[in-house]
C-alpha cells in the first residue's frame, strides 16, 4: 500500500530527528574528549612524572584521539542520514504524485 504524504513526512521527520540526536552524541564526545580526558591528562602531566606518566599520558592522548574520531564518525553518519531522507523523502513524494495523477478508468 503506497504511503500518504503525510506518513512520508512523518517517517522524514523521524530519520532527521534520529541525525540531530546523532549530532548531539557526537557533541557530546567532542566535548568529554576536549574537556574531561583533557583535564585528566593535564592532571597526570602535573601531579606524575616518570616513565610511567609518559607511557599513561601517551595512553588517554591516544583514546581522545580516538573519542574524537568517532565523534567526527557519528557526524558523516549523521550527514549520510539526512542525505538519504531527503533523497527518499524526494522521490516518495514524487511517486505520490505521479499515483494520484494515473487515470484507471
Amino acid at each position: 500500500m503506497a504511503k500518504s504524504a503525510s506518513e512520508i513526512s512523518l517517517d522524514y521527520n523521524q530519520a532527521v530527528g534520529q541525525a540531530d540526536s546523532l549530532n548531539e552524541m557526537a557533541r557530546e564526545l567532542r566535548n568529554a574528549a576536549n574537556v574531561s580526558i583533557q583535564e585528566c591528562i593535564s592532571g597526570i602531566s602535573g601531579c606524575w612524572t616518570g616513565s610511567n606518566s609518559a607511557a599513561y599520558v601517551k595512553k588517554c592522548s591516544q583514546l581522545k584521539s580516538d573519542v574524537l574520531s568517532t565523534a567526527a564518525q557519528l557526524e558523516r553518519t549523521a550527514a549520510a542520514v539526512r542525505t538519504i531522507a531527503k533523497n527518499t523523502y524526494n522521490a516518495e513524494m514524487q511517486a505520490l504524485r505521479l499515483a494520484q495523477l494515473r487515470n484507471y478508468s
